[in-house]
């Protein structure tokens, strides 16, 4: 590449690194200092429907960082960064000692039979929730009926393991948290798709030459909660 259609690239580049700085700074308005202060300019908001998509994504972020700082100031004493996520529920003020995770609809959306090794795998998604009181939020405060959390690593999620932790990594098991939302109480509620595999017993010849094949999954907390 000629010096020349370098330079011409570069003063390209500059123009649209200038363009879009320039765009940030025209969408929120500038606090004290050089950086932008973004959640403060929300806190004058008053109808949600008002915002564009991406003021509004800008939105959740800020209540999300609002919980997690109220959170982090908590649990100050544990010396833990990021307790939001790395805590469990049970360390927020005045909660039960246990959490209550409960399983809703499950779908079964494609499975495989080995008959020769004996075993079967299943492929589909289930609905999970849970309470986590430092996920709560006052609605007149933070006009939102729900949050979305758009990274499971941003909060405390329950990690489930099919049957034993050592006999799930034989099975190459497979659990995915795809879709998380809270509503205002913290009550949070995911979307797990799960890849799962089980050996059958093959033993009950009754009904011979039509096999019976019993095969049983089991759903239990990770060793480490």
């Amino acid at each position: 590449m000629s010096s020349g259609h370098m330079r011409k690239s570069l003063s390209t580049l500059a123009l649209l690194c200038a363009a879009l700085f320039g765009y940030a700074f025209a969408q929120f308005p500038v606090g004290s200092g050089t950086n932008l202060d973004v959640c403060k300019y929300f806190e004058n908001v008053t109808d949600v429907q008002t915002l564009t998509s991406h003021e509004y994504v800008a939105y959740e972020q800020c209540l999300y960082y609002f919980l997690a700082n109220k959170a982090q100031h908590t649990n100050v004493r544990f010396g833990t960064i990021h307790p939001i996520a790395t805590l469990p529920p049970t360390y927020a003020e005045d909660a039960p000692k246990s959490v209550k995770v409960q399983i809703g609809q499950i779908t079964l959306q494609h499975f495989q039979l080995n008959e020769f090794l004996k075993d079967l795998q299943i492929v589909g998604y289930m609905q999970m929730e849970w309470e986590d009181k430092r996920l709560a939020w006052d609605p007149s405060q933070w006009k939102v009926d729900k949050l979305k959390i758009h990274a499971a690593s941003h909060i405390w999620i329950p990690v489930l393991s099919s049957q034993a932790f050592d006999t799930s990594l034989r099975n190459d098991d497979a659990m995915e948290v795809r879709k998380i939302t809270v509503s205002p109480r913290g009550n949070v509620s995911a979307i797990v798709s799960y890849s799962l595999k089980t050996f059958c017993d093959d033993t009950d010849f009754r009904h011979y030459p039509m096999d019976i094949y019993k095969c049983c999954y089991q759903l239990e907390p990770h060793f480490h909660q």
